[in-house]
């Protein structure tokens, strides 16, 4: 019957009315005890309980109460009827206090508002208390001695409670999941920076549980361990985000704050990484907070500095800097080489299924001891958390300025053989005393792994436990050898972007462009498509924010240097896609496919930079419009950078050299903008401005690139280009037609054309305005020499994806089937991938 009654109450719900006349209440606390029950049902179970809780045996025997009558007819003796109702109170508590440990947050409130009830409503019905009829068994005191046992029941059950989840279970709550905490930090530091950014206590509350949040790495755990590095890494960027947010309340706190973090990294000594992390929240507390006397500040922000200055004054470290062989002593990469020649990697397939021995395991980890001696990560730390999200009128900014003022020169000579070592290594020609088998692997060890949706076999996430799985393999080995590379590259591409942020403390060394630029570039032909990229993308940071008092100094030798070996890199790696159309092998199909993709993102970064360069609208980077939203004047031709590169030889020769090459890259998107680059700095060398640079330029433009346009609309491929290559075509003849005959020249100089029928057409042009018809001109003008022309194009293939030309095997088995079923989700490319992390992925 007990178990007919419990399906029941689960599957029905139950109602409790009937319960005022039963006698269940043992059956309600065993079910309570073992299963919960509706919330619906706990406050009518409780109000029963609470009627129920009374001394019956106090009342006298005579008593009209219904329940006084029942007991005398029912239980014959004193003894058995004292008995009995001793039990039912014991379980009328035992169910308050039963519900109470089950549900706290419901059954307390609502229990002390119907205590609190009814002890306003005491001598409700009866005579108001006097002490002519005062009795120790009066209905008052009854009703009284009622609430208190349930009040009594209700702490017994809270106090179970407390035993269970702790006095104050929400601080003690902890969760051993590495990916939970992560949630956690993220999810109250935006609580504090957001919902309660006026609770500056609160946040200090944050800043003590992210500082004790440190889990303990365990390697042998290869997916825990990258979860827990993953942790600390985010715990770090939440602490700095809460101490730029709250440096002014934090300061108050600064001489409990400072032993606190120096004990935490004393206990994590082994992590470099952590204690440079924790010593730059003292520092971003110390530069931000305005309460702070100037002395104190200075001297606290000394003392972060002064150890950065003095590492890079070690002679040792100059020394070894400075050369080649040096580079790879000083980071221990000298017996790489052996020892991958005594495992014959040369002659292993898949080095992921090699296990790494005791040797490579010790070459290992003196790569690592030896990468940490480096000053590298502090720097690089300390100058970004110097810099980061300050504007140069603040006073923190002035501060920073006046803090790395004397040790950037000092950093500077030896940063950038750092990085020129780390780029050189890229380059065979460094890799003496190496046989030609063994340049392969060195080739194999710095190839880079990412992952890429759409193109990548697998997922994300498989993808990365595939590297994880690897690291104890001689995969794992090759890729510490290239994150150790790969480190110090990015590195110093960090620190110069910190320092390019204090602008004339960085700008204002004449004696920096050359270096520097030859430091970056030298080599940089060398480095892989992704890896040019994340060159480009800090190249153009230094670029951008250049004041204009120092570009005359500082820009000519950066710019030409980069173009002139983007163009190089940009153009050979698309010769060898030109290549490889014929007959792709099955296996390298994924990263062929990788590889043109990674091209194409970078051609069209490079492109972006120039339309960037040649916007008329560019003027001082350190003249901020007050509203960017509203229509913005043209900068004076003095801030111009548009202006500034037009003007400069040295730097608009290898650029518009490599837009005359992009005019010929298979990768319409990046064509069509350079025709519109092109076409927006023509009018600048027209006539009448004859001075010998304009010249030659215009001589080129008439040359050079009006013959790539022509190659361009000869090949299939174009096809979707071929009015804004025509449209190019007419603005130089045009342009240039009446004060140069080499456009015209190279217009006869095509099979087919004439004397007159070229005269008719250049005659038709400076006749016309109108693009549309310039553009018409220009085409039936060409019919001859085009592959296909667009309307035939449209006759013979139907939909706008067959309208291309014949596609190499690398492309038509990228859109087949083949590769379609290897992709179990549809994936979203757009217009190409996202590189803004994929330096994170790296193997």
């Amino acid at each position: 019957m007990v178990s007919y009654l419990a399906g029941f109450l689960d599957e029905k719900g139950f109602s409790l009315e009937s319960t005022h006349s039963m006698n269940l209440l043992f059956f309600f606390h065993l079910m309570i005890g073992n299963t919960e029950l509706v919330t619906s049902l706990i406050p009518a179970l409780l109000e029963i309980c609470t009627q129920r809780l009374v001394r019956w045996e106090s009342l006298p025997t005579d008593s009209d109460d219904p329940t006084v009558v029942f007991l005398v007819e029912d239980i014959d003796t004193v003894p058995e009827r004292h008995a009995f109702v001793g039990n039912y109170r014991r379980y009328c508590s035992s169910i308050i206090e039963t519900t109470v440990h089950k549900r706290p947050e419901e059954a307390i409130p609502h229990i002390l508002s119907g205590v609190d009830v009814n002890l306003d409503n005491l001598y409700s019905g009866v005579e108001p208390f006097s002490v002519k009829s005062f009795s120790k068994s009066s209905l008052p005191l009854m009703r009284a001695d009622t609430q208190f046992a349930v009040v009594e029941a209700t702490l017994k059950g809270y106090n179970k409670w407390l035993a269970a989840h702790g006095k104050m279970p929400q601080q003690d709550r902890d969760f051993e999941d590495p990916i939970l905490k992560q949630r956690v930090i993220k999810l109250i530091v935006d609580v504090s920076s957001k919902a309660l950014d006026k609770t500056p206590s609160f946040s200090l509350k944050v800043l003590e549980y992210i500082l004790m949040t440190r889990l303990p790495d365990q390697p042998e755990f290869a997916t825990y361990s990258e979860a827990v590095k993953e942790l600390h890494g985010l715990a770090s960027h939440e602490l700095r985000r809460l101490a730029m947010r709250y440096a002014d309340y934090f300061s108050t706190f600064y001489d409990l704050l400072e032993p606190k973090i120096k004990e935490i990294s004393l206990a994590n000594r082994v992590d470099d990484k952590l204690q440079m992390e924790l010593t730059s929240i003292l520092l971003i507390i110390m530069q931000r907070a305005n309460n702070v006397e100037p002395h104190i500040r200075q001297s606290r922000l000394s003392s972060f500095v002064e150890p950065i200055k003095q590492a890079w004054q070690e002679e040792e470290l100059r020394q070894l800097s400075s050369s080649f062989e040096g580079f790879c002593a000083m980071l221990g990469l000298q017996p790489v080489g052996p020892y991958m020649q005594a495992r014959q990697a040369q002659k292993l397939e898949d080095w992921t299924s090699v296990p790494l021995d005791n040797e490579g395991r010790l070459v290992q980890e003196e790569m690592t001891r030896k990468f940490q001696q480096l000053p590298l990560r502090g720097t690089k730390t300390m100058l970004a958390v110097s810099t980061e999200k300050l504007k140069k009128n603040e006073p923190a900014y002035e501060l920073a300025c006046g803090v790395w003022h004397e040790i950037i020169p000092v950093i500077l000579p030896t940063l950038l053989q750092l990085v020129s070592n780390a780029h050189a290594f890229h380059n065979p020609a460094n890799w003496n005393g190496l046989t030609d088998d063994m340049k392969v692997v060195v080739e194999r060890i710095l190839t880079d792994r990412f992952w890429q949706a759409g193109i990548s076999t697998g997922s994300r996430d498989e993808f990365y436990a595939k590297i994880t799985s690897s690291r104890a393999s001689l995969e794992g080995f090759a890729s510490s050898v290239r994150g150790k590379i790969r480190a110090v590259r990015e590195s110093c591409y960090s620190m110069l972007f910190s320092m390019s942020r204090l602008r004339e403390h960085f700008y204002g060394f004449a004696e920096l462009p050359g270096p520097l630029s030859q430091a970056l570039f030298k080599d940089s032909s060398y480095l892989s498509s992704h890896q040019f990229s994340v060159l480009l993308n800090i190249s153009r940071c230094l670029i951008d924010d250049c004041p204009v008092k120092f570009r005359g100094q500082f820009l000519p030798p950066m710019l030409a240097t980069l173009f002139t070996n983007i163009d190089r890199k940009v153009t050979t790696e698309w010769d060898v896609i030109e290549q490889r159309k014929e007959g792709v092998a099955d296996g390298d199909l994924t990263d062929e496919m990788k590889s043109e993709s990674i091209l194409r993102q970078l051609t069209y970064s490079a492109v972006i930079m120039v339309a960037s360069l040649l916007d008329p609208q560019r003027g001082d980077p350190d003249e901020e419009p007050a509203d960017p939203s509203a229509p913005q004047q043209p900068p004076a031709l003095s801030d111009s950078i548009r202006h500034f590169v037009l003007s400069s030889p040295e730097i608009f020769e290898p650029v518009m050299l490599f837009c005359t090459h992009a005019l010929r890259m298979r990768d319409t998107r990046c064509c069509s903008i350079i025709t519109r680059v092109i076409r927006s700095i023509l009018q600048d060398f027209a006539p009448p401005n004859q001075s010998p640079t304009t010249l030659t330029i215009r001589e080129f433009i008439c040359s050079e690139v009006l013959k790539a346009c022509i190659t361009s609309v000869h090949e299939p491929y174009f096809v979707d280009m071929q009015k804004d290559l025509a449209q190019l075509i007419a603005s130089i003849w045009v342009l240039y037609g009446s004060s140069s005959p080499t456009a015209r020249a190279v217009i006869l100089s095509l099979p087919g054309m004439d004397e007159q029928r070229v005269a008719n057409a250049e005659a038709a042009l400076s006749r016309t305005t109108a693009a549309r018809q310039q553009r018409a001109l220009i085409l039936d003008l060409l019919e001859g020499v085009r592959g296909v022309s667009i309307a035939e194009q449209g006759k013979i293939l139907g939909s706008r994806e067959e309208r291309r030309k014949a596609r190499s095997v690398l492309q038509e088995r990228y859109m087949s089937s083949e590769m379609e079923g290897q992709q179990k989700l549809k994936v979203d490319i757009n217009d190409g991938p996202d590189l803004s992390g994929v330096a994170d992925m790296f193997g």
